[in-house]
């Protein structure tokens, strides 16, 4: 019997890759959402505030009386007041808080099939009713539904959005229309996002509002959330003179043919659904001669270079210039040009780490506009004359005491539970804020590369084939695989294409199971791991993850949600290499419990899908 001596030091370093890639919002939202712009644009919205209070159920109607709003004052103001801690209790019915928290999306539901990057990625989430009070305010008959993309979804404390005139057409909190409330699963500190915002702000990009709240559903305290602007047409007017363009929410978008269709438009879907003002910038990022001047009238370059470099220095390792991941553009109807805004950015200040696990250069290139830039030798010493600005004015000092400040108001609300995680993250955040500026520094000193990036391929998987696999282990026998003999078969059937990592039928088998100390993520610590020897003496391994507390009999679907599933080969001790994700099928665990060689009997039957980008340039 053997036993792979290195999978626990390459198995999570390869799907570490996943929670970059797939942390963004929404994608598409649904119909409703987009039909709401009319009453962004001004029309007669209902006016919730202190002196009408209504007791309603979430399913009755209101009969508040309808009152204008001026469209040019700043309602929202007030909600981000940053030395305020929100307390936002939602009241809905049970069944709809669990369908709430239910709702989720597949890996595959994003990027499987050759044609994954025809449209904006489909949003799964829908709107329930319910009563909503804010620092007891209350709203009667707002919806509220989950949001994230991918990485950031939560059963137990899931992002939430709240629109206050999904059900009654132009109700508002005090003239505010609409809530977002992320929930920080990716950030410990629960800061990065407000820090982060601010950066951007300073360095006069637009960039939303920020402060925190404290969510209560059904009574129960669910801990701090992060309360974030929405990018409506109220923030476009804040920024812009003119809230009449296009704007567009890019989500693993780029200016790359064949790309445009994830780009979810936001604004005038009906009036002006051609989206040539994307294709015009696809266009001038590969137009012959000087493509820095065709994009010059198609984008604001030197809005851009602010928000590419300010992407650089925090380390939005999922921002655009990264990852062509959370952004939004505008097409600003003043000149018709885009401006570039951040989104999703609670993975900021983490040492800077990018899609492939290296640390962030000090100009990341993956996005088609910074990528076009940096290969000019003029674009690239304009971005790097901004950097040396936004250097000098980096004010460690100050955004240390920022820290301080929101730490004090939101760690006396942070659940037990999470307060070891908290400190940790504040004390990350904290070193990188001290040592980021001179590491920036030392960068430009050495010299950047003197080529941008080379940009990834599609981000589509394609299907290579199908696994079906029986096993019969007992737990903990992945520390010690002499403690009972195990068995394990499987299958490999390809659908008309090459398979290179079919096994060798002369090969070994075993099954193994127990704890991986070494887990990207508590949900996934206990591992079935299946090895297969081959002739050549590398091991083929099929890996299922899975969190302890589900290990039981039951079926479980391989939708990297609850349980993941991946294809590497490896070699001795080197690094294992990702052969390809297990996806649209199903783990069956007939027996399984995670005491000490209790049986680990099942199967699992899924598509093998090629992993494409994650291991690809």
């Amino acid at each position: 019997m053997m036993k792979p001596r290195c999978h626990r030091c390459t198995l999570f370093l390869l799907v570490g890759s996943l929670a970059l890639v797939a942390c963004g919002d929404d994608g598409a939202a649904a119909g409703p959402d987009a039909a709401g712009e009319l009453v962004d644009a001004g029309a007669e919205e209902v006016v919730v505030d202190a002196s009408a209070k209504q007791d309603a159920s979430p399913v009755e109607a209101s009969t508040i009386a309808p009152a204008p709003v001026d469209p040019n004052i700043d309602h929202a103001a007030p909600f981000f007041d940053p030395n305020r801690l929100l307390e936002v209790r939602i009241t809905l019915a049970d069944s709809d808080w669990e369908l709430i928290r239910s709702q989720e999306r597949s890996l595959f539901d994003i990027f499987g099939g050759d044609d994954c990057q025809a449209d904006p990625f489909g949003s799964p989430f829908t709107f329930v009713p319910a009563d909503v009070s804010v620092d007891g305010v209350e709203v009667p008959n707002a919806g509220v539904r989950k949001k994230g993309f991918f990485g950031s979804l939560s059963y137990d404390k899931p992002s939430l959005k709240i629109d206050f005139g999904e059900y009654v057409p132009g109700q508002t909190l005090e003239g505010m229309r609409r809530m977002t409330l992320n929930n920080n699963k990716q950030d410990e500190s629960h800061l990065n996002q407000c820090l982060g915002y601010a950066f951007f702000r300073d360095a006069g990009v637009p960039a939303p509002r920020c402060n925190f709240a404290r969510v209560l559903v059904n009574n129960v305290d669910l801990g701090v959330y992060t309360h974030v602007e929405s990018v409506k047409k109220p923030f476009l007017r804040q920024h812009f003179d003119d809230d009449g363009g296009n704007l567009y929410e890019g989500t693993l978008s780029d200016f790359r043919s064949g790309w445009q269709g994830t780009f979810e438009q936001k604004t005038n879907q009906v009036s002006d659904p051609s989206r040539a003002d994307l294709q015009a910038v696809i266009d001038a990022a590969v137009a012959p001669g000087d493509a820095v001047a065709a994009l010059e009238a198609v984008v604001d370059v030197e809005r851009f270079i602010s928000f590419w470099a300010v992407e650089s220095l925090v380390g939005h390792g999922d921002g655009y210039s990264a990852n062509t991941n959370n952004f939004y553009v505008y097409a600003d109807p003043t000149d018709g040009r885009f401006v570039f805004m951040p989104w999703g950015a609670d993975q900021l200040f983490d040492n800077g780490e990018d899609r492939t696990g290296e640390a962030l250069p000090a100009a990341v290139t993956q996005g088609m506009v910074a990528n076009v830039l940096y290969s000019d030798a003029a674009g690239r010493a304009r971005y790097l004359e901004r950097m040396e600005s936004l250097l000098d004015e980096f004010r460690a000092a100050d955004r240390l005491d920022e820290i301080a400040r929101m730490r004090a108001l939101i760690e006396p609300h942070i659940p037990p539970a999470q307060r070891a995680g908290f400190a940790d993250g504040v004390a990350n955040l904290e070193a990188f804020i001290v040592a980021r500026e001179q590491q920036v520094r030392t960068q430009l000193s050495a010299g950047l590369p003197p080529e941008a990036a080379t940009l990834r391929d599609s981000m589509c998987f394609q299907a290579r084939g199908r696994v079906e696999a029986t096993f019969d282990t007992v737990w903990n026998s992945l520390d010690n695989p002499a403690v009972n003999p195990t068995d394990f078969s499987a299958t490999f059937t390809p659908t008309g294409v090459d398979f290179p990592y079919a096994p060798n039928p002369l090969g070994l088998m075993t099954a193994l199971a127990g704890i991986d100390q070494n887990a990207d993520s508590p949900d996934f610590e206990a591992v079935i791991l299946l090895v297969m020897q081959q002739l050549d003496g590398s091991s083929l391994l099929l890996v299922v993850q899975i969190a302890p507390a589900n290990l039981g009999p039951g079926m479980f679907a391989l939708d990297f949600n609850i349980t993941r599933g991946l294809i590497v080969q490896q070699q001795g001790d080197q690094e294992g290499t990702l052969l390809g994700l297990l996806g649209e099928g199903t783990l069956t665990l007939d027996q399984a419990a995670t005491t000490d060689g209790a049986p680990v009997v099942g199967s699992l039957s899924a598509t093998v899908y090629d992993p494409g980008f994650l291991v690809g340039g």
